[in-house]
């Protein structure tokens, strides 16, 4: 899709092709890179090179700018690495995805969001690329940047600061303010996305300034409508009402193949009255996934929470849920805004959290 060479594009704007450096690393090793980085870019590939754990402690000491306090052999303070930079990371899955696979069972924070935003790029009419400049493919094109930009780069960001040394900044506030406003015009973005914005806002006023100082060959906007196109799909990707991608059709294709595979040999059915009687429950279910009534004349699937994350292939349950509500495929949710809700099955007298899925609308 050209996520590589997007950060390959943006390296070129400080250094050689080294520049971009990738996850595989130790946090003291990062924390060396960000201190060398400091006052200009950060760029780190493929994220699943790293353990969940490093990646999920990373988020927050990349973003606020300090490492870790240490001693010296003469048990006296050393002073802290110190950092300023912006960062860009790439990964095959979002950084949610990486966190909450790890061994310790981490949670993405909203903290963590607002530190490395997730954004997606790839949605233009040839991946990352809206215009191919007259190349046959999305593919030839980007193989043509990657090239010129392992040979021309180191340049552009040299440039843009000595011309923003040379106008002054007294006036850059007010115009960061004015590019805040006009990002978020019309969204209505809640105070998270707000802050958001306002990081955003600084890459549009970035490459505006770069237009007019004459870095960048561009038309005056150019780079402002690029930031609220990424700033747009921003948005909708973090509700529940999301258009359906590939990855929600994935999902709800891997749920119903899982259900037409097991549910004669995985599922039981749910027991009432005399049947729910030990003596006339039928035989169990080895590695029970959950359970299946017949509600209004249709079928209905009621998953365990490890048979839910089953069928979703290991993905975050948190995932699978939301492409769940999106296609509209719960029959019955739990009080509280919990979606499992407790039933009794009839094996039993205690009652069991489960997830309830109308077949038909999957």
């Amino acid at each position: 899709m050209g996520k590589t060479t997007l950060l390959r594009i943006a390296a070129s704007v400080w250094g050689e092709e080294k520049y971009l450096k990738t996850w595989r690393t130790t946090s003291n090793g990062l924390e060396i890179t960000c201190a060398k980085r400091s006052g200009t870019l950060l760029i780190l590939d493929e994220a699943e090179e790293a353990a969940a754990e490093t990646v999920a402690a990373s988020l927050y000491m990349i973003a606020n700018g300090r490492g870790k306090q240490r001693m010296q052999k003469d048990i006296t303070e050393r002073p802290a690495f110190n950092w300023r930079l912006c960062a860009l990371s790439s990964g095959e899955r979002t950084l949610e995805e990486q966190i909450e696979s790890g061994r310790n069972n981490g949670k993405y924070k909203v903290g963590q969001e607002m530190r490395m935003v997730p954004l997606d790029p790839t949605h233009c009419a040839h991946g990352v690329f809206d215009e191919l400049h007259g190349y046959a493919s999305g593919a030839e094109f980007s193989r043509l940047v990657s090239r010129q930009s392992a040979q021309l780069y180191g340049n552009a960001g040299i440039q843009f600061i000595e011309r923003l040394i040379a106008q002054g900044m007294e006036a850059l506030p007010a115009r960061l303010d004015n590019e805040q406003t006009l990002l978020s015009s019309g969204l209505n973005p809640s105070a998270q996305e707000g802050r958001v914005a306002r990081n955003l806002a600084a890459v549009a006023l970035a490459g505006e300034l770069a237009t007019e100082y004459g870095v960048f060959p561009f038309q005056p906007g150019t780079v402002r409508a690029a930031v609220r196109k990424i700033f747009e799909g921003y948005l909708p990707a973090r509700s529940t009402g999301a258009a359906k991608n590939n990855e929600h059709n994935n999902i709800i294709d891997d749920i119903r193949d899982f259900l037409d595979t097991h549910g004669p040999a995985r599922f039981a059915p749910l027991l009432s009255g005399f049947a729910a009687d030990k003596l006339h429950q039928p035989r169990p279910v080895a590695n029970l996934a959950g359970y299946w009534e017949v509600k209004d004349g249709k079928k209905h699937f009621l998953l365990t929470s490890a048979g839910l994350k089953e069928a979703g292939k290991g993905r975050i349950t948190k995932r699978v849920v939301r492409a769940l509500d999106e296609q509209k495929a719960f029959s019955d949710k739990g009080s509280g805004g919990e979606t499992p809700k407790s039933r009794r099955t009839g094996y039993g007298t205690e009652q069991k959290k489960l997830y309830h899925i109308d077949y038909e609308k999957l």
